[in-house]
């Protein structure tokens, strides 16, 4: 289940390179370790994340023994490609699973550092504060109400 190619790519990143999470269950079912990584670092989280396949990221989270907190060659983890992607539910989610809004690059860039969008922007800081799960409720909050506001 650990066969790789692709420049040591498994089947499961190949499958968060797509988006197809049929596979991806099969795959998991059979025992693929899903918090592999490639030479360069990179977990299918990671692959998924910066492919832009966010359902195939959802999935993963939903998954047991997912580290969010594993980080490639350049140091970035999957809550650096969430901040870009500036999804502010998967930072979320990526954060109640536990992802270290803290963790900086090998060039000291947090992922705060790679979002463009204030509400996300929001979000990471209120996860670094103490008890951060309660700031990441309020932060949710005020997140719908912004956006109820605004319609």
């Amino acid at each position: 289940m650990h066969e790789t190619c692709d420049g040591g790519k498994s089947a499961l990143h190949i499958a968060a390179h797509k988006g197809n999470i049929d596979v991806a269950k099969c795959l998991i079912d059979h025992g693929a370790d899903i918090n592999y990584v490639t030479p360069m670092g990179n977990s299918a989280l990671i692959i998924a994340l910066e492919g832009g396949q966010r359902n195939f990221a959802s999935y993963l989270l939903s998954q047991e023994n997912i580290d969010v907190n594993i980080s490639n060659f350049e140091g970035a983890t999957a809550l650096h490609r969430a901040a870009i992607l500036n999804d502010c539910n998967l930072i979320i989610d990526l954060i109640y699973a536990g992802a270290d809004a803290e963790m900086a690059t090998n060039n000291g860039d947090l992922p705060i550092d790679f979002t463009t969008s204030i509400e996300a922007e929001n979000i990471i800081n209120f996860s670094c504060l103490p008890s951060s799960s309660a700031s990441i409720t309020d932060a949710t909050h005020l997140l719908s109400s912004n956006r109820s506001r605004s319609i």
